[in-house]
């Protein structure tokens, strides 16, 4: 593996759930492997359908009650591959919302990175939220396999290069 030394940590970015009620999030059901299914060692048996635990809008990505499953619209999925993105894989999804079924496809993540090293970072406090908060994640930028789209080991943290960011914008 190759990677190059002008790789900066700041060019990378975490991908998280809004958490805005408005929107909708599927309900994952019972038995689905989540966190083999988000790491890419395993793929949902038949088509994963969830329906809806709150929230009424459909948008391009559908967050659930589980982190580890993402789902994203045809029409994402469709972007991601024109830009040959790469670290992600898909499987098929279908959200239940507003009396109609919906195509979607889940969010696999296959690309890599080693730990995130928990002696960097700042540590920094929220004016809204009790305790200290870490900003900033690190990692040996040595273990990452260079994919677009990675998760750091023993995390499920959903992390990106500035390319899939830019795109997303």
């Amino acid at each position: 593996m190759t990677v190059k030394s002008d790789v900066k940590l700041d060019g990378f970015h975490r991908i998280t759930d809004r958490l805005d009620g408005r929107f909708f999030r599927g309900r994952v059901p019972d038995g689905v492997n989540t966190n083999g299914v988000l790491l890419g060692e395993v793929k949902p048996k038949g088509i994963l359908t969830l329906e809806r635990s709150e929230g009424r809008i459909l948008d391009e990505v559908v967050w659930t009650d589980d982190v580890a499953v993402v789902l994203m619209s045809p029409r994402l999925v469709d972007g991601f591959k024109a830009e040959s993105f790469s670290g992600w894989s898909t499987y098929q999804a279908r959200v239940e919302a507003n009396r109609k079924s919906h195509v979607y496809f889940g969010l696999s993540i296959t690309g890599r990175c080693g730990p995130i090293d928990d002696n960097r970072g700042e540590w920094v406090n929220k004016d809204d939220e009790p305790g200290r908060f870490r900003r900033g994640l690190f990692f040996d930028v040595q273990s990452w396999d260079g994919s677009d789209f990675f998760i750091p080991a023993g995390t499920l943290y959903i992390c990106i290069t500035q390319r899939v960011r830019d795109y997303l914008e």
